[in-house]
């Protein structure tokens, strides 16, 4: 399988698209003096983003989120070479996509549970937003605090 020709051509300028949505709210929770645990979250989704910006990650992201393997078994089914898979793994992994488990010389990597949930909150945020914008209501988090001043 041609693993480049697997996503959508539009898929990397949509995520690239929300990494600069996470750091455009990082810059207004700056502006707005948010919590330092807001700055973080929105830095942390930006670098997440960024992270599955790139088709090679990716595509090594899709193989780890099924089983554990190796930098060399990743190698071996991906168009780059080893030192590269090693980087890309890297980036994932601060990123917190991926976690490294390590036996002897050999070292695993698998997909984050954490990492997923992490991404996961973030897109059912935007989702919930748009669609209350859709509806032309307030976003859920409002509407949420408008029902607690009511009481």
């Amino acid at each position: 399988m041609d693993w480049s020709v697997s996503f959508e051509p539009v898929l990397p300028w949509a995520l690239i698209a929300l990494a600069g949505i996470a750091g455009l709210a990082l810059l207004a929770a700056l502006a707005i003096g948010r919590s330092r645990g807001t700055l973080l979250r929105a830095l942390s989704f930006a670098l997440l983003l960024a992270a599955l910006a790139n088709p090679t990650r990716r595509a090594l992201f899709d193989r780890v989120r099924r089983r554990s393997q190796t930098v060399g078994e990743l190698a071996r089914q991906l168009p780059v070479s080893q030192p590269a898979v090693s980087q890309h793994l890297r980036r994932l992994r601060e990123a917190g996509l991926v976690e490294e488990r390590r036996e002897g010389t050999r070292h695993y990597f698998q997909a984050s549970h954490e990492g997923l949930a992490e991404l996961r909150d973030y897109l059912d945020a935007l989702w919930g937003d748009v669609l209350a914008a859709y509806a032309g209501g307030p976003p859920p988090a409002a509407a949420k605090k408008k029902r607690k001043e009511k009481r």
